[in-house]
């Protein structure tokens, strides 16, 4: 617990000397702190599991995929990487199914593999509860910043050609826009469907991947 409240200490950065004292910040970082622990466990009660499986994404042009490959693998770029990677398409997040039959077809690249961190679970916008602890979440955010805005990731990683940030798309499949609030959570995305029907687990966490797996180039 203390280590977290420091951690969130620097994160929060520096406040105003007239607007909350030292002794102040660390009992609203420990408030916060005992909210987070009932926030999981509402969540946990009608989620979708997700943790230690393995999901796929399948990537149209060989071309595309060595370019993620070498973004991925390369040492200490994993989470800015797959970040890049989650926003890079027109659709929100990184689309995977949980069979290795890909979108395309066998007539090109074969799925990449994706293993989901232990525990990880499915936010789901339909269930009350869980968009609920995501406004008190940012209720408590706020508060904790006395009204100021903060940067999260998903607000400034875009996709390349429109610009759009990941944090504007989210919201077309009803997923959250804090990168942050997923982490603290441990979600991994949403649970989203294809033009085929098909049920799909949309990644946009990168702290919930522990492991990518890509094919032997032919």
């Amino acid at each position: 617990m203390r280590r977290w409240v420091l951690v969130m200490a620097v994160l929060l950065g520096p406040a105003p000397a007239e607007a909350r004292s030292s002794s102040e910040l660390r009992e609203a970082l420990r408030t916060h702190a005992a909210k987070r622990r009932t926030w999981r466990n509402t969540l946990r009660e009608k989620a979708d599991p997700v943790g230690g499986t393995v999901v796929y994404h399948q990537i149209r042009e060989r071309s595309h995929q060595h370019k993620w490959k070498l973004a991925v693998t390369k040492p200490g770029e994993r989470i800015p990487a797959l970040r890049r990677w989650f926003a890079a398409g027109r659709y929100p997040g990184l689309w995977t199914l949980d069979e290795p039959d890909g979108w395309y077809g066998e007539h090109f690249s074969d799925p990449v593999s994706l293993r989901l961190a232990p525990g990880t679970i499915l936010f789901d916008a339909d269930i009350p509860a869980h968009r609920e602890v995501y406004r008190q979440w940012l209720d408590s955010e706020k508060e904790l910043r006395l009204g100021r805005d903060f940067e999260d990731p998903m607000a400034t990683v875009t996709e390349a050609k429109s610009g759009v940030t990941l944090a504007r798309k989210a919201p077309l499949i009803h997923a959250p826009q804090h990168e942050r609030f997923l982490r603290e959570m441990g979600i991994a995305g949403v649970a989203w469907y294809d033009v085929y029907g098909r049920r799909c687990v949309v990644l946009f966490n990168p702290f919930a991947v522990t492991e990518v797996h890509f094919p032997e180039s032919p």
